[in-house]
């Protein structure tokens, strides 16, 4: 399977490394750092609560996998 340009997906780029520490956001937004972590609002707020998506697919597998 190749990748297509429309099958990529672009986040929008916190500025620096780590999650956003400014601004407001809902949760479920996504956005990735600097150095390409990506980081999910898990609380929306200002800024909200963040945790990295390897975090969220770590909390997914042992919630919904036996």
């Amino acid at each position: 399977m190749t990748t297509q340009a429309q099958d990529v997906i672009q986040l929008p780029a916190t500025g620096r490394a780590g999650p956003p520490i400014s601004g407001t956001f809902v949760a479920g937004v996504q956005m990735q750092d600097t150095s390409g972590l990506i980081w999910e609002c898990v609380v929306g707020g200002t800024p909200g609560t963040w945790i990295s998506a390897a975090v969220a697919a770590t909390l997914a597998q042992r919630v919904y996998c036996r």
